[in-house]
């Protein structure tokens, strides 16, 4: 699995962990441990509104290697956006 990306937090929010880097343009990426696992914690200056929670949005890219190691050109791949 590849690094997961994280957007749309609301302002005055950020994410920490294990593995977090804020880009500096308002998202951040989350590299997942060797088991494929990531924890991250949401913190805020204020309570932050439920509209604004389900704005949040994380994408991660997973590819499949249908051929050999050095054979990319039958892999499969695909993104998911939560």
């Amino acid at each position: 699995m590849s690094n997961i990306t994280v957007d749309n937090l609301p302002d005055g929010a950020t994410i920490s962990g294990d593995g977090v880097v804020d880009n500096g343009d308002g998202t951040y990426t989350v590299t997942p441990n060797e088991a494929g696992e990531a924890t991250v914690t949401l913190t805020s200056d204020s309570e932050i509104p439920q509209d604004d929670l389900n704005n949040i949005t994380s994408s991660v890219t997973s590819t499949e290697n249908m051929g050999t190691e050095n054979d990319t050109s039958d892999d499969v791949s695909a993104t998911t956006t939560v």
